[in-house]
């Protein structure tokens, strides 16, 4: 029967019969528990395709209907010859794939060496986008043809912004084309470079590393003269972005009072109680600046739904509660989470608790919308695919930048000053107006 049932699917109109294919052939595969119910499930799939007189041309438009089967569906590669046409349909719905499709179409059909530009423009693009970055990055480093100059111009700047996010896997990239001396001799002072026009977005991010480890005094003298005057300084008060009184910023819409420092179990509990009741929970970190080598950790996470936000005290709270919590909103289904820069969020926190498995992967967040993610994601191929830090994404679409005077104030002092809590609230809060205001797809059907 379910021979018939493929086959029927087959035979249907050719703009259905990949997803009615598609749909029945994941039912069949998920149902398999043992060797001979698979070999029988992809004997019974290749007798199906069979039926058309373009096998594998039906197989692509069947994976880019239902990309579940990226993984499990791997008739193609032991069934059929490769032919232009097919190759030159993959490149043309390279942006609908996936970064696992991609590879496993890549194994079939050398897309690489097909058309390497285009590749590489996917896996800039991917690389930001994907929640597991180190997946795109594993795939260009294990091929020399991504190291070339013109290449390489074509990746460096999507490394260089998840760097200024903290993603600092990506300098592997960055060290293994020292290897090469045309793209050693470039590559290392672009990237530094752009890293650098990151810093108003992210003041945080770690030039002193790339200044010193590819020997870049000299390109970038400024900068270096500018850290030195800032170490042979007295103070010890953290360096703030200057507040512009003739600007109107953003204002948290909630009262004062319904922002609260979670520092006891009976904070966490009242957190726990409403979070978990919310259908929408935005979701923001924040570290001290990085300052030495050794990374900071994270001092706050902010929990941001209608009514209230919540910024935990991970220094001196980070209690079997209050990880309880956290694991809750990560996990759970509802509330939806919604965050801005969210691989490298996850990434810091990472580091701040190994322990802590929900920031092993992005991937085992349920119901979960990257901001920043989504905004790249509705971009046209025509159109520049420059990120927006949030603030400029306040501006444009709520009409007001956000105040990023405390951004890299010192958040382990404790207490903290109110302008450090009203900026982290603040920071959570315009999650939920900016998703509001978006409406992604995902998310049309629910009331907020």
């Amino acid at each position: 029967p379910e021979i018939d049932g493929l086959q029927w699917c087959v035979a249907q109109v050719s703009s259905i019969a990949p997803l009615l294919l598609a749909q029945h052939v994941h039912e069949r595969f998920t149902v398999v528990r043992d060797k001979a119910g698979k070999v029988a499930a992809e004997a019974a799939a290749r007798s199906a395709l069979n039926l058309s007189p373009d096998p594998l041309l039906l197989v692509l438009h069947v994976l880019l209907a239902f990309p579940k089967l990226d993984i499990s569906f791997r008739v193609p590669r032991e069934a059929a010859t490769p032919s232009p046409h097919h190759q030159a349909q993959c490149l043309v719905h390279l942006d609908d794939m996936s970064m696992y499709l991609m590879q496993e179409l890549n194994v079939v059909f050398d897309l690489v060496g097909i058309d390497i530009s285009r590749v590489a423009a996917f896996c800039a693009r991917t690389i930001v986008l994907d929640h597991h970055p180190e997946k795109t990055l594993n795939f260009i480093i294990a091929r020399p043809a991504f190291f070339e100059p013109e290449i390489a111009a074509l990746l460096v700047p999507a490394l260089a912004e998840l760097y200024a996010q903290g993603v600092t896997l990506v300098l592997r990239y960055i060290r293994a084309s020292l290897t090469d001396a045309r793209v050693a001799a470039v590559v290392p002072v672009h990237f530094t470079r752009l890293v650098e026009q990151w810093t108003d977005e992210y003041p945080a991010a770690d030039m002193h590393t790339l200044i010193n480890e590819f020997g870049l005094h000299d390109e970038f003298a400024h900068h270096v003269e500018a850290a030195a005057a800032l170490s042979r300084r007295s103070s010890v008060r953290p360096r703030l972005v200057v507040h512009d009184p003739s600007v109107a910023y953003y204002s948290l819409p909630i009262n004062r009072d319904r922002v609260i420092f979670v520092d006891s179990d009976a904070a966490v509990e009242a957190a726990h109680a409403i979070l978990l009741q919310s259908p929408v929970v935005a979701w923001d970190v924040e570290w001290r600046p990085d300052q030495t080598p050794v990374k900071s950790k994270c001092s706050i996470i902010q929990l941001a739904c209608a009514s209230h936000v919540f910024i935990c005290d991970v220094v001196n709270h980070w209690t079997d509660a209050m990880q309880a919590l956290v694991e809750a909103v990560v996990t759970a289904s509802v509330p939806w989470k919604i965050g801005f820069g969210l691989v490298g969020d996850v990434h810091r926190l990472r580091y701040s608790f190994p322990d802590m498995s929900c920031f092993e992967s992005l991937d085992d967040w349920e119901n979960v919308v990257d901001i920043q993610t989504y905004l790249k994601s509705t971009c046209t191929k025509n159109q520049q695919r420059g990120t927006v830090g949030l603030s400029k994404c306040c501006q444009d679409i709520l009409g007001f930048p956000l105040d990023k005077s405390q951004q890299i104030s010192d958040w382990e002092a404790r207490p903290l000053t109110e302008a450090q809590l009203v900026y982290a609230a603040s920071d959570a809060y315009c999650l939920l107006d900016l998703v509001r205001e978006l409406n992604p797809p995902e998310m049309r059907s629910m009331y907020m």
